[in-house]
């Protein structure tokens, strides 16, 4: 027969892989239905963009708009000066089958 001791064992291991397959389990349904992911992590992609400073984008700054088509596309989130003669601005914008996306309709 199981002592106390064994018995209290057995039943932390048993709790935790039946929190750990259930924790599995969950991430599995939300890897596998993209509806979920997109209400989790939103539905936006995000865009690099380099630029010669010798061309010049006067006006542009963290928050400013992103357009395509004259609509707004997304917003500017970071800008950063890569060398002497080149900077490169991050921007996110919503998934909406724009020029260029692959998975549009």
């Amino acid at each position: 027969m199981s002592t106390s001791s064994e018995s209290t064992t057995n039943n932390l291991k048993a709790g935790l892989f039946t929190i750990a397959a259930l924790v599995l389990g969950f991430l599995t349904i939300l890897v596998l239905n993209s509806s979920a992911l997109k209400y989790l992590f939103g539905n936006y992609n995000e865009y690099l963009v380099q630029f010669n400073l010798q061309d010049g984008v006067s006006g542009l700054s963290k928050g400013s708009e992103v357009r395509v088509g004259g609509l707004v596309q997304g917003r500017v989130t970071d800008i950063k000066l890569v060398n002497l003669k080149l900077a490169s601005a991050a921007a996110e914008g919503e998934r909406s089958g724009t020029v260029g996306d692959e998975d549009a309709p």
